[in-house]
């Protein structure tokens, strides 16, 4: 297990270079181990903050340990997270979109297994990961997050 970890640190330590935004996806409901693994790798990165989307109206669970992310424990449906490379403001939407949709510098990581593209993405195959640059309208991906899902699995896989 820590093989893997180190292995999936080291590539997200490549994708750092190329961008200072990751977008991560998933398709069904995360476990409670899944997520500790997923925040396990994301927030051992110091100075590094694993960005959480703002929902409408009360959150449940939210005061309970675990808060925003313990949430999606329990969920089924897909999951979109932005994680930003460097330490951001309170007001971190305010100051992303414009410069993130002008830059366009998001990546998407998917899970690949062998020659077919799946839409769910698990932690512990998470070694066979690949970066694809992504979408040209980023308010699409951040309301319509499931469609701009779709049309990025729909894309043909590009042989090295």
């Amino acid at each position: 297990m820590l093989i893997k970890q180190i292995i999936i640190r080291k590539k997200a330590q490549e994708i750092e270079k190329k961008s200072p935004y990751i977008l991560l996806f998933h398709c069904s409901g995360l476990t409670s181990r899944q997520w500790r693994q997923l925040k396990n790798i994301l927030c051992t990165f110091q100075g590094r903050t694993l960005f959480q989307p703002s929902c409408r109206g009360k959150l449940p669970y939210k005061k309970k340990q675990g808060g925003f992310i313990a949430q999606f424990a329990f969920s089924a449906g897909p999951t979109c997270i932005l994680y930003l490379i460097r330490k951001t403001p309170d007001n971190t939407w305010s100051q992303l979109l414009p410069s993130a949709f002008y830059k366009q510098n998001l990546v998407l990581l998917y899970g690949q297994l062998q020659s077919t593209l799946v839409n769910h993405m698990d932690i512990k195959r998470a070694v066979d990961l690949e970066t694809v640059s992504v979408f040209q309208q980023l308010f699409e991906l951040i309301f319509y997050p499931y469609n701009s899902l779709c049309f990025c699995l729909n894309q043909p896989i590009q042989a090295e």
